[in-house]
């Protein structure tokens, strides 16, 4: 018989933490007997972090997330980019162009025990450029990398120094990334004329 609660010859479901004995009766009258301790889980506690804003280029530094009575944790994101390693809880995100592109991305942490999982959730948003294409990183030392927003395709882009001197024109792009090597040049500033259907965006790009 289970005790506290239990009838004679029947098991004992239980729903409480707490310490259960089992007597047991031989045919002579003798009793032996033995207890079992049963503890109770809880589900994880899990918080991703606050929502935030970084600057198109950057990666988001997850420090602040945590979890407790966690035995499994998991990153999922709704973007393209990638975490660093999605598997433990202070890691970082690196958004991808599509992200980028989109502007607001919503992060997910999951903690599972032995209970079941928990998640919580964070809201990334990326600064973009109000013309339509996000330019990153500016002032450059080399490559800089423009990304259409608001559904816009860039067709072709030109080059010119501050002075009006040309550097390369007409040049075919027609997809929403756009990447330039500056390394070549010597410092200075450079104009970046995008053709985006009937309108050109003309972006200032200073070279370290």
């Amino acid at each position: 018989r289970w005790l506290p609660g239990g009838l004679p010859r029947q098991g004992l479901d239980v729903s409480q933490a707490g310490m259960y004995n089992l007597l047991i009766t031989d045919i002579h009258g003798c009793i032996a007997s033995d207890s079992l301790h049963v503890s109770q889980h809880l589900l994880p506690l899990v918080f991703a972090g606050n929502d935030t804003t970084i600057m198109a280029g950057a990666e988001l530094q997850l420090q602040h997330a945590s979890t407790t009575d966690t035995t499994h944790v998991e990153w999922t994101s709704q973007g393209s980019g990638y975490y660093n390693n999605n598997s433990v809880a202070e890691t970082w995100y690196s958004p991808s162009y599509s992200d980028i592109s989109t502007g607001t991305i919503e992060l997910t942490l999951n903690a599972t025990n032995q209970c079941g999982t928990v998640n919580d959730k964070l809201i990334l948003t990326i600064q973009q450029d109000t013309d339509g294409i996000t330019v990153f990183p500016n002032p450059t030392q080399g490559i800089v990398t423009f990304v259409c927003t608001q559904g816009r395709s860039i067709q072709s882009a030109s080059i010119t120094t501050q002075a009006g001197t040309v550097i390369q024109s007409n040049i075919p792009v027609n997809g929403s990334v756009f990447q330039y090597d500056l390394s070549m040049y010597p410092p200075g500033t450079f104009l970046f004329h995008l053709l985006t259907g009937t309108i050109t965006v003309t972006k200032i790009i200073n070279k370290l």
